[in-house]
């Protein structure tokens, strides 16, 4: 799962038009424990897409069934709903949150943090062009690893580990704004601080500078560029 972003770079077009038909027929390799992170670091703006198993969040991949599940819904929404506590700016940029949607199948929308994105942001050619190159290098480069090796893994290793069977996602996706962007050198994420259930999380950075792959395993927070 190491090149994710071709697989992502279908999931950065859907997830620009967040609610659409086609959104709910995205299915990315289902790994337990694993996430994957998109990074844009454009202008003044930073975009990050979380793309994770459900279940690495609340202890199931369904509706809650009973209160205490429902509580532990609207606890995860309550960290989710803090992107600033998730995600740690070099100070001296002046980084703030801008916009957040977040999209999980299963989940009604109620439980879910409030959406407030840019009016307009779905139409962004940058990202959609971003994405289009990466998908063109992975045709090039790991397609059939990450296309082979890691659905196989998934479909034969976690399949049963689902509630009832059940495999559900879910997509998480902010945007900062940075007052002083020349000065941000680093994010730090606090994601497996908050959902102690990430094993790893890969990280693919899309900046000015280029572009980098990062794999944050257990303890490893920094992200670079």
């Amino acid at each position: 799962m190491r090149q994710f972003l071709p697989a992502l770079g279908l999931g950065f077009i859907l997830a620009l038009a967040l609610y659409s038909p086609v959104m709910a027929q995205y299915h990315p390799p289902h790994e337990h424990g694993a996430a994957k992170l998109n990074v844009i670091i454009e202008g003044d703006e930073v975009e990050l897409l979380l793309d994770s198993p459900l279940i690495n969040l609340i202890p199931f991949e369904r509706a809650p069934g009973t209160p205490a599940e429902t509580e532990d819904v609207k606890k995860m929404s309550g960290l989710l709903n803090a992107p600033k506590d998730l995600f740690i700016f070099t100070p001296a940029a002046g980084c703030a949150p801008k916009g957040q949607r977040f999209y999980s199948p299963p989940l009604e929308a109620s439980l879910l943090p409030a959406n407030s994105w840019p009016e307009g942001r779905e139409d962004s050619k940058a990202k959609a062009d971003a994405a289009e190159g990466d998908h063109d290098h992975e045709d090039e480069g790991d397609h059939d690893h990450d296309a082979e090796g890691d659905h196989e893994h998934a479909e034969e290793g976690d399949h049963e580990h689902g509630e009832e069977g059940e495999h559900n996602d879910i997509l998480v996706e902010y945007i900062f704004s940075c007052a002083k962007p020349a000065e941000l050198k680093d994010i730090d994420s606090r994601l497996q601080e908050k959902f102690p259930s990430f094993t790893r999380i890969d990280t693919q950075i899309i900046a000015p500078s280029g572009q980098k792959s990062v794999t944050l395993e257990k303890g490893q927070t920094k992200i670079t560029w």
